[in-house]
């Protein structure tokens, strides 16, 4: 057993050339990295192995690693924490942990997931109802209105998409009317 020392950004690293050299390592490059972060289990950590084990699909892993009560400390662990149940299908634990922990995520990006989960589960009044309140929500950043303009086209909410392009191009509209 060595002495544990090393960042957890290193051991991902290095877990990360192990698994390319040798893939069927991955189990076990996962479950050494897993085991070593217990004890150091700080924010800027969860992030890192956060990432890599989304970045490996390693999505159900992810979930045990930063669990809701954890997630709900940071909105970036949040993110991760909801992509993990998104890329698992499991949309039904999305709203719920949504509407628990909206204070942590920034209230666009939160209507956005809720409009997301509702068009996934065939609520698409909810889901247009969620982007106008994400457009709101983004008023003046131009950033945030393109991510809800790309979101809502992506799913088939054109008149969400026109919306959210009328207010940040400033462009007068009736909200998508010609849709």
């Amino acid at each position: 057993s060595r002495s544990g020392k090393g960042s957890i950004v290193d051991r991902l690293r290095v877990a990360t050339l192990k698994i390319r050299a040798n893939p069927g390592y991955q189990p076990q490059a996962i479950a050494d990295v897993v085991l070593a972060s217990r004890g150091n289990a700080s924010i800027t950590n969860l992030v890192a192995l956060g990432k890599w084990l989304g970045g490996l699909g390693e999505n159900e892993r992810l979930l045990e690693v930063i669990p809701f009560d954890k997630a709900r400390l940071d909105s970036t662990l949040m993110s991760l924490h909801l992509g993990a149940l998104g890329a698992l299908n499991r949309w039904q634990d999305i709203e719920p942990s949504l509407k628990s922990a909206s204070s942590s995520l920034d209230p666009a990006h939160n209507h956005l997931l809720l409009a997301a989960v509702a068009f996934r589960q065939g609520r698409k009044p909810d889901a247009e109802q969620a982007f106008e309140l994400a457009i709101r929500a983004s008023a003046g950043d131009a950033q945030k209105l393109i991510l809800v303009a790309n979101q809502a086209e992506r799913l088939g909410v054109v008149s969400a998409a026109v919306h959210a392009n009328e207010i940040r191009a400033g462009i007068p509209g009736n909200s998508g009317s010609a849709a």
